[in-house]
């Protein structure tokens, strides 16, 4: 049984897209990578790879998603992949686990908007409220698994589109207005330079590795949430038209993050290197001492839910997608059976940090490129030359080129797999430090 579903329009399907790629990894992820990593010559080095990487491999994902109708649980078994089933099985476990402990922080960000975004000894604040099971965490996170699970009952078409339509140009307004208030704050033209002026002094193996893996994690790459959402396109859609809209909507949604936290960072004496806990406990200490941080804390925490709220839509979606052929079971008994075994797993995630980290640098920061990975192997191997090329072509007037078949069989997998080995032989080195 295959994909059913459609995108309902054009505009609508683009939201869409762009709903899955912009997410916490635009707003909150890039500013403190950008800081922790050379400021503009680490946006220089991930705008490269996001445009002679991510743009081909976007277009791949969407061709096999909709060649084959099915999403992860099904393309890798129906161009007959050796191995297909497990490799569909493992990237749906990589959703299903990403899913739970994601959820977890929109959760934290919907409280942070509610609340305003203002707080005053910010650590405290949050060790109090999120420090471990609390009540609220895990009311939080029921009530956003809730609302997922609400808009994906009704579907792609009547629930994800109808929502991105709204959702994705909010998240371009509150973006752009909070960016506004941080690069005319006074002392903001130092942090403007140093996130958009390449300093090539600054550049660094480090730099091309972080900037690789943002690439990847930004867009959503993975074999994963755009394999599943190209079996929704219908046939007519543009591919490489849309590829173009979704990754300027995505690198320009992170330009716009960087802008709304590193002028700020800079102008009010906050370290922009500070890593993860920027979100929580840096960005509250600058609103709080921001003239107007009344206003704009709320904005920039509303503008950040939605964004990452449509991502982690698009994982439960993901799921969905895959389940349904297996089950035989209705999209809405499907849903209520995902939400019930997620919410158990996202509970270790308020309980340890290190749970957390290390699940995202499991599911999500290895096995998410390496989804992308046999992705494209499956389409640039395992589906002949001119089938491929087609589905790619299909819906646009000029013809995808061989040179993009070569690109998405060797040069991409071959980046990702540096990516692994750098990335992991970093990481254990240190472990066994």
């Amino acid at each position: 049984m295959g994909v059913t579903d459609r995108f309902g329009t054009r505009f609508g399907s683009a939201m869409a897209l762009i709903g899955v790629a912009v997410g916490l990894a635009n707003v909150w992820r890039f500013p403190y990578m950008a800081g922790q990593y050379g400021g503009g010559a680490f946006v220089a080095v991930y705008l490269l790879f996001v445009l002679v990487l991510g743009a081909p491999a976007v277009i791949a994902e969407w061709s096999l998603g909709r060649l084959t109708r099915a999403g992860p649980g099904g393309a890798f078994t129906k161009i007959g992949m050796p191995g297909g089933r497990f490799v569909g099985g493992l990237l749906f476990l990589t959703v299903f686990m990403a899913t739970s402990y994601y959820t977890v922080v929109v959760a934290q960000v919907l409280f942070y908007a509610a609340l305003g975004g203002v707080v005053a000894e910010p650590e405290a604040f949050y060790a109090r409220n999120f420090g471990g099971m609390t009540l609220l965490n895990v009311s939080l996170t029921v009530l956003v698994f809730g609302a997922m699970g609400l808009v994906a009952a009704f579907g792609v078409r009547r629930g994800i589109e109808r929502l991105s339509r709204i959702a994705m140009p909010l998240v371009a307004i509150g973006l752009v207005v909070v960016a506004i208030r941080s690069v005319t704050l006074p002392g903001a033209a130092e942090g403007i330079r140093y996130l958009l002026w390449p300093d090539l002094d600054r550049v660094t193996a480090q730099t091309f590795l972080a900037a690789l893996g943002q690439a990847f994690f930004s867009i959503s790459l993975g074999g994963t949430f755009f394999l599943a959402y190209g079996s929704y396109l219908p046939s007519t859609a543009n591919l490489r038209q849309l590829a173009g809209s979704t990754i300027f909507g995505d690198s320009g949604a992170a330009i716009l993050g960087g802008l709304a936290v590193l002028p700020a960072a800079f102008a009010l004496g906050v370290e922009p290197a500070s890593g993860p806990p920027l979100l929580f406990f840096t960005l509250p200490r600058a609103f709080a001492s921001m003239p107007g941080g009344e206003f704009f804390g709320p904005v920039f925490f509303i503008t950040l839910f939605l964004a990452a709220f449509l991502s982690a839509l698009a994982g439960l979606e993901v799921v969905v997608n895959s389940a349904i052929p297996w089950t035989g079971w209705s999209r809405q008994r499907v849903v209520a059976a995902a939400i019930a075994v997620q919410i158990p797993l996202a509970l270790p995630s308020m309980v340890s940090s290190d749970y957390l980290a290390w699940s995202d640098l499991i599911w999500g920061s290895t096995l998410q490129p390496l989804g992308s990975a046999l992705a494209l192997i499956g389409l640039g191997f395992f589906v002949s030359r001119g089938r491929t090329l087609a589905e790619a072509s299909r819906g646009s007037t000029k013809p995808v080129g061989g040179l993009w078949l070569f690109w998405i069989r060797w040069v991409i997998p071959a980046a990702i797999v540096v990516i692994l080995l750098w990335g992991w032989s970093g990481t254990l080195r240190e472990l066994f430090a």
